[in-house]
């Protein structure tokens, strides 16, 4: 069984192998390995409001038709965040 620093490097290693060199670039690589969710979360508490979108636009849009229907409570959570 690997350690969990000698698995993000041969996850990491694997992603270079198959391509994906743009990925190690960036910060999602290291979600992307551990396997934890991507996305973001819009939440409203006071209207049980909880939904997952994959882009911030699209949270951005959840939140925006979320604001007409007259709630300004609403707020988008990024990956990692509690």
């Amino acid at each position: 069984m690997l350690h969990r620093k000698q698995y993000k490097k041969h996850t990491l290693q694997r992603l270079a192998e198959q391509g994906c060199m743009s990925m190690l670039n960036s910060k999602i690589a290291y979600t992307y390995s551990t396997g934890a969710y991507m996305g973001y979360r819009v939440i409203c508490e006071r209207h049980n409001l909880k939904q997952f979108c994959n882009t911030m636009m699209e949270a951005k849009a959840v939140q925006i038709q979320h604001k007409r229907e007259g709630c300004l409570e609403s707020e988008i959570k990024k990956p990692g965040q509690r």
